[in-house]
């Protein structure tokens, strides 16, 4: 999980992109995304720019991003099923969404909570969003779909996984 206030973007747009390219640590899914303020409890009375937070152990994680193309009901019904048969749920299950303030987030959260209705679900909105697509087809379709255009109207960029106009939902499951 990442998360920034708009000042930092770059740095942590630097931690997320290190935390993909890592050979040394495998980091299946990365979330999160820029915030208005970020508050910290802590005995420092500097500001806490950047906060990461690395949850280890016996988890599966799977996550997936919803950018600008995908803009109706079905589109969004569509992508979210597919999510559904990749992910395989334990015992304990969370959800986490985190939605640009610039796309709507309303209609994904009452579709995920559709399809999911016994995973609770963590909502956060801010000014873009840190996330990576976990199932192969998905990262395959967005490679290609980079590949085909030099100009990305989408603003998303493969290699940071930020962009500022998506929802990013992630599942965490253990047990």
């Amino acid at each position: 999980m990442l998360f920034c206030d708009y000042r930092s973007k770059s740095i942590a747009q630097h931690w997320a992109s290190a935390m993909q390219e890592s050979k040394e640590v495998k980091i299946a899914s990365v979330w999160g995304g820029v915030l208005d303020e970020i508050d910290v409890s802590h005995n420092h009375k500097y500001r806490q720019p950047c906060v990461a937070v690395l949850i280890t152990g016996s988890i599966q994680t799977w996550s997936t991003i919803l950018d600008k193309k995908c803009d109706t009901e079905e589109q969004v019904e569509t992508k979210l099923k597919l999510f559904k048969d990749e992910v395989k749920l334990k015992k304990h299950s969370i959800g986490f969404m985190f939605a640009s303030k610039m796309h709507r987030g309303y209609l994904e959260e009452a579709m995920f909570k559709r399809l999911f209705p016994k995973v609770p679900l963590a909502n956060c909105f801010g000014s873009g969003s840190f996330g990576k697509t976990t199932t192969i087809d998905e990262v395959n379709e967005e490679k290609n779909d980079e590949e085909k255009s030099w100009y990305n109207e989408y603003k998303y960029d493969l290699w940071t996984g930020y962009n500022e106009y998506s929802t990013v939902f992630l599942i965490l499951t253990y047990g």
